[in-house]
């Protein structure tokens, strides 16, 4: 006998079993088939940035603009609902499968349908978030299209501007609601309904930042974003701005500046930030233009203090009470959830960025320190 044929004798039955193990599986089967298909044609266009541009443009933004005007109707956040639906549906699926395990006999059968339904739900997700968020990463970016390119920082440089974002501080930390203790006292409905009007001057300057003013999202469940120490999202297939509100209010209004940046198809998290920065303090709302002076300074004195010890206390020691009351209850706030929940939830989403090429993950959040130094430099 040919060993062909042997082989083919040998394969069949294998085949065959796989074949029974996967009945009733077609719709997931070919759901991962898409999914994984999309993937691989967006990995191998990605170096075309033409082709990101045009898809971008002309489906994905207009796509995601959409949404989030139709979400905007509802006063809930749609992207909560979706993650906490999709957590029932996680649990329903686990409880189930564990109990077709233990009630019926074809026990391989059940755990072979459980896991292609996780991987269908984990690449249908990944896929759709990548067409619609991750294919901005490689596009043309704030910097490209603002032409403001982050330049290495020298030491005096990064001093000048720091000490700057102080004086704005100490201009600006009394001119915002406070309380009897002195602790930033601005409503989340104030701060929420101002928002609308963060980006008018910004827009002006950068064309590009153009779009609808939405109103962003408060999240319900506020505590579990601080729990992995997130103090707002952009969710793509809602198209919505979600903000953390368990967290101090004092930066709050820049988080909705940096998640509407989100919003605006600024992907990037150090651009994000700088975008945040840059349209709040520009801003006629003075809580905008109070928090985005001190986001600003925690990025600029965080980098100082590793650059030169004796410039940070310098600029540190010029700070008004009311902001360092400020700082001292936001860093009292966020040492209580520094917790393994907190550091596993790092990991994932440093992996999620570094999957789209930002491979300075979660630390790219400073990065915005490069273009703060190279805009206000030429300002002050």
């Amino acid at each position: 006998m040919k060993r062909e044929n042997i082989l083919i004798k040998k394969t069949y039955p294998i085949l065959e079993k796989i074949k029974n193990l996967l009945q009733g599986c077609k719709k997931r089967c070919i759901a991962i088939a898409v999914s994984a298909a999309v993937l691989i044609l967006f990995w191998a266009l990605r170096p075309c940035t033409f082709f990101m541009n045009t898809v971008i443009t002309y489906i994905t933004a207009p796509l995601e603009r959409t949404m989030a005007w139709l979400c905007s109707f509802v006063p809930f956040s749609m992207a909560e609902l979706l993650w906490a639906a999709g957590i029932a549906f996680a649990v329903i699926l686990v409880v189930r499968a564990v109990y077709k395990i233990i009630k019926y006999p074809q026990k391989l059968r059940t755990v072979v349908h459980f896991f292609v339904s996780l991987v269908c739900c984990g690449l249908v997700i990944y896929s759709g978030a990548t067409v619609l968020w991750g294919i901005n990463y490689y596009g043309d970016g704030f910097q490209q299209k603002s032409g403001l390119y982050a330049q290495p920082v020298s030491t005096e440089d990064l001093y000048n501007v720091t000490s700057w974002f102080a004086q704005q501080l100490a201009l600006t930390a009394n001119t915002v609601p406070r309380d009897t203790k002195g602790s930033f006292a601005a409503t989340k409905n104030d701060i929420f309904d101002a928002s609308l009007q963060v980006y008018q001057n910004v827009e002006q300057q950068y064309p590009f930042l153009q779009t609808q003013s939405l109103k962003p999202k408060e999240m319900v469940f506020s505590w579990v974003m601080s729990l992995i120490q997130f103090t707002g999202f952009y969710f793509p297939f809602t198209g919505e701005a979600n903000i953390n509100t368990h967290a101090p209010m004092c930066l709050v209004p820049a988080t909705i500046a940096h998640e509407l940046a989100h919003q605006r198809g600024v992907a990037a998290e150090q651009e994000a930030n700088f975008v945040a920065v840059l349209a709040a303090t520009t801003s006629e709302e003075q809580t905008y233009v109070y928090s985005g002076y001190l986001l600003g300074y925690i990025h600029l004195s965080n980098a100082l203090y590793k650059a030169d010890r004796e410039k940070w206390r310098e600029v540190a020691n010029s700070l008004p009470p009311a902001a360092i009351q400020d700082l001292n209850e936001n860093n009292a706030y966020w040492a209580q959830f520094e917790t393994p929940v907190a550091t596993a939830a790092e990991t994932v989403y440093t992996g999620f960025l570094q999957s789209y090429g930002q491979t300075m993950g979660m630390q790219s959040y400073g990065a915005c320190v490069d273009l703060l130094v190279a805009y206000y430099k030429a300002v002050i």
